[in-house]
């Protein structure tokens, strides 16, 4: 749990630790409440797994499987019975790696910090344990279970951090904890606890969010540069980088006044405007340093996976100081000038390109795709139309038609989901689902989405939230509401599930209202069908 450790210690600075108020005692709270609902709903995940992978029989898919264990022991059996439907599809690259390393140029494709994890915990931890207790397992069955308790755990951090950031973004602890319990069921659950990097990304990405919300960037720009490290998607965070950088240049900006004063010598406001023009551009080397930072895992594994594949050199250092030429066994993209690896993996074996799967035979998967393209479409649509101008200033600068917008969104219900700090999160959503449609499996997009983007699941507890109960809170005044939570009211029981906000709204689904019923149908129905699908080999997100 060291990114909540990370995340938080980020921010408690920014607090004023004399005033432990009755606030932040609930958001402790809230913070235990969402961490039990993300295990329980790990634990159902796995319950449901076990049951489905042995009553149905496996599909037999046209994808990578592993070798079986040879001459398995009772352990090995028990393994496989709880978990063997979390090493389907890419999971079984990420257990092969983690065992045995590269082997195959298509293995490049996948990142090294799941995989190096995995086996770590695995030699440490896991090893050492069965060892003490005779248990007999093979490799293969401590790799796999160190993989499901890495996502386990990574899971439940990622839900926290999903909360803590709600509250600082949303100024809603109501909105923030709401999206966290639909954070725990969403549509890409099973992604989250089978052998996959979507835990491990969702909590690196949003720890590396709410650093940059308490305006720790070097910490921000670590934590982005470990997902890079995860998944290839995670250099993209740069963005928020950048974005934060311009917003605090152009606050700087505005401040310089050029023009000539009646007081003071012309001299001095000529040269006190050129030091803070000076003090402007100095300012971008240490965001060159944080971009450097952030996209250094990137390259460096790109470099790697080009001497492996295209090279007999094996020596980093000698890599790196002479010019090593391409080998006879290489592959045709080694002659390129200016190859990335990655893209080239992506296009030789999966056939990923712009447009390329766009074929009529595709057609159920982008079925399966729609629902989650709509959602992020409406977002996206319904932030842009109430927040135009803001948008066409990108944010950066108040204008007068800026403020008039403000004022009537603070007069209505809804404004958290539409506030001035969502609008980086919407452009970073836009990206990735443009990204996603276009280049990408478009049933991808699912799981792509969901362990990237928390306004996802801020706009579904916005949608799935009654109007009436929301009482919103101006983002000129930064402190987090107080509401009351289902959940706390009354004695408190963080394991009365009845008393859960979101359980209480599929107990009473007949109340509920038609939009309400779609996001959270949406949300159980591919949460439960891709458990069932997945885990027996057949196609999914």
């Amino acid at each position: 749990m060291y990114l909540i450790l990370t995340g938080c210690m980020l921010c408690s600075v920014n607090e004023n630790t004399a005033k432990m108020t009755r606030k932040h005692k609930a958001k402790g709270l809230y913070a235990v409440s969402v961490a039990v609902f993300a295990l329980l709903s790990r634990l159902s995940v796995i319950l449901m797994q076990v049951i489905v992978g042995n009553l149905l029989p496996d599909h037999h898919a046209d994808a990578f499987h592993l070798d079986p264990v040879p001459n398995p022991s009772a352990s090995d059996e028990i393994v496989h019975f709880l978990v063997d439907g979390f090493t389907k599809w890419d999971a079984s690259y990420f257990l092969h790696i983690a065992q045995h390393g590269y082997t195959k140029p298509q293995m490049f494709a996948f990142f090294p910090l799941y995989p190096s994890l995995v086996r770590v915990l695995t030699d440490f931890f896991v090893m050492p344990v069965q060892n003490l207790f005779s248990l007999h397992m093979s490799l293969y069955s401590c790799v796999v279970l160190s993989a499901v308790t890495l996502n386990i755990c990574f899971f439940c951090s990622a839900a926290i951090l999903l909360y803590y950031l709600g509250v600082r973004v949303l100024s809603s602890q109501k909105l923030a904890y709401k999206a966290a319990l639909l954070f725990c069921i969403n549509p890409a659950s099973v992604f989250m606890t089978a052998a996959y990097t979507e835990s491990l990304f969702a909590s690196l990405s949003f720890a590396g969010m709410l650093a940059l919300e308490c305006d720790r960037f070097l910490g921000s720009a670590i934590l982005f540069a470990l997902s890079g490290a995860a998944r290839s998607n995670g250099f993209i965070s740069i963005g928020f980088l950048v974005y934060f950088a311009m917003r605090k240049i152009a606050d700087l900006l505005i401040d310089v006044k050029c023009q000539r004063q009646k007081s003071g010598p012309v001299l001095w406001q000529l040269t006190r405007c050129h030091v803070k023009y000076i003090v402007v551009i100095v300012s971008i080397l240490p965001l060159t340093m944080l971009i450097v930072i952030v996209l250094l895992p990137f390259i460096s594994f790109q470099v790697y996976t080009f001497m492996m594949i295209c090279t007999d050199e094996r020596n980093i250092p000698s890599f790196l100081t002479i010019n090593v030429p391409v080998s006879d066994h290489g592959e045709s993209w080694c002659y390129k000038n200016f190859p990335i690896p990655y893209s080239e993996i992506q296009s030789k074996h999966w056939n990923v390109g712009f447009l390329r799967y766009y074929e009529f035979k595709k057609f159920p998967n982008f079925l399966l795709a729609f629902p989650m393209v709509v959602l992020c479409a409406d977002a996206i649509l319904k932030y842009c139309k109430k927040r135009w101008h803001y948008v066409c200033v990108l944010g950066l600068v108040e204008t007068q038609k800026v403020r008039l917008e403000t004022r009537t969104i603070f007069g209505k219900s809804g404004l958290d989901v539409f506030g001035n700090k969502l609008f980086v999160h919407i452009v970073h959503l836009a990206a990735l689902l443009g990204f996603g449609v276009t280049c990408m499996h478009v049933q991808v997009v699912t799981r792509f989405i969901s362990s990237s983007c928390p306004i996802v699941f801020w706009y579904a507890a916005h949608l799935t939230t009654d109007e009436n109960t929301e009482t919103s809170q101006p983002q000129r005044n930064q402190r987090d509401t107080t509401q009351n939570i289902p959940a706390f009211r009354g004695n408190i029981s963080l394991f009365d599930i009845s008393k859960n906000e979101l359980i209480v709204q599929y107990m009473k689904w007949r109340e509920q209202g038609l939009r309400t019923k779609l996001v959270l149908g949406y949300f159980a129905g591919y949460c439960l069908i891709g458990i069932v699908m997945h885990c027996n080999f057949l196609p999914w997100t």
